[in-house]
């Protein structure tokens, strides 16, 4: 679970400090023209600052995800664009994104070398890096549907379009104002929402983001023999666990467990839920991920609910159409190691 938490943290920061570079970029170039009008925080080593904070954010962004034990990246599927397994055409934005960033980054120490014709020329990138991380956060974030996702990059996107929209009506030393150019923001603006409300809003984007499997498991290599689960079968299992209750009514629960068996394999459950009034409780986020062979499949959860210590989930196959209901009964918590007891029943 913590790993789960970097990695969406450091995603948001990173994206909130791109934001934040380019807003000042922005600024900046107004401040040539009239510098008593602007404080003086305001300032090329503010910005280039920004920009050292934004790549270590995004390294981390990029490790983190990679040794996240859910999702099982290579290391080349966080380097290499369209080679994830994981919805690759989202991941590969932000890849794409975060390469042009650092060659950005990189020109912005090297502008005295450079010149200041090319320097300029190569900073209207920031507005294509601008998009693609925006489109890599709302297509593969699972925080997206949040309303606090949401603003965050509601307030991005309103920011850098102002701005640009200011500075095409106000261009120095120019007589014209750039109309089209206006218009071609506004337009980008209105196809991003439209974008947002229906793909990532709309139910079943999961599958459609990852070209219809719907998994964030690593598919390995399929080796010939019997289904995974022939038919259905119960069994004790024991594992460690860590839960969490927040002060708003949040539990957190992050469990481990060896399945024992021929099937058996290895249970991961990730979960954030909201506690209710009549006791009962409100997945709002989590992950299952059972592995039940490493050399035939993968099955993850696309429907989770959790009870009174009762944790159920549909679960897909990675390799194949078959769906099986899993059921895990927790009847024993010990807090000092953090480890469970528990029952487990799953079907086809």
């Amino acid at each position: 679970m913590i790993i789960w938490y970097v990695v969406r943290a450091s995603g948001f920061v990173a994206y909130g400090l791109v934001t934040l570079a380019i807003v000042l970029g922005l600024l900046l170039s107004q401040r040539l023209q009239s510098p008593r009008r602007w404080p003086r925080m305001v300032n090329q080593e503010l910005h280039q600052f920004t920009l050292l904070l934004a790549a270590i954010f995004t390294v981390i962004h990029g490790l983190s995800a990679w040794i996240d034990p859910f999702t099982r990246f290579r290391w080349f599927e966080v380097l290499v664009p369209f080679y994830s397994h994981y919805r690759p055409l989202w991941m590969a934005f932000g890849i794409i994104g975060m390469y042009l960033g650092a060659a950005l980054a990189l020109s912005t120490w090297l502008r005295p070398r450079i010149g200041y014709r090319v320097w300029r020329s190569l900073h209207y990138l920031a507005y294509l890096v601008f998009v693609l991380v925006t489109l890599h956060g709302l297509g593969t974030g699972s925080d997206t549907r949040t309303r606090w996702a949401l603003a965050i990059y509601a307030v991005s996107v309103g920011l850098v379009a102002s701005l640009t929209i200011w500075r095409l009506l106000k261009p120095a030393g120019r007589g014209k104002r750039h109309g089209r150019a206006v218009g071609a923001v506004l337009g980008s603006v209105g196809a991003l929402v439209l974008f947002t409300l229906l793909g990532p809003l709309q139910p079943g984007w999961n599958a459609i983001a990852n070209n219809g499997h719907g998994s964030g498991a690593r598919t390995p290599t399929t080796a010939v023999g019997r289904p995974a689960v022939a038919q259905r079968f119960m069994t004790s299992v024991s594992g460690t666990i860590q839960q969490e209750t927040q002060g708003n009514g949040h539990l957190d629960i992050d469990l481990l467990a060896k399945v024992p068996g021929t099937t058996g394999g290895t249970l991961a459950i990730q979960l954030r839920a909201l506690s209710t009034l009549d006791g009962s409780a409100v997945v709002q986020s989590g992950r299952v991920l059972w592995e039940p062979d490493r050399t035939t499949t993968y099955f993850v959860a696309q429907h989770l609910s959790y009870n009174n210590d009762v944790i159920r989930a549909t679960l897909k196959s990675s390799t194949s159409s078959l769906n099986v209901r899993m059921r895990l009964t927790v009847t024993a918590v010990n807090p000092g190691p953090k480890t469970f007891a528990g029952s487990l029943s799953i079907r086809p």
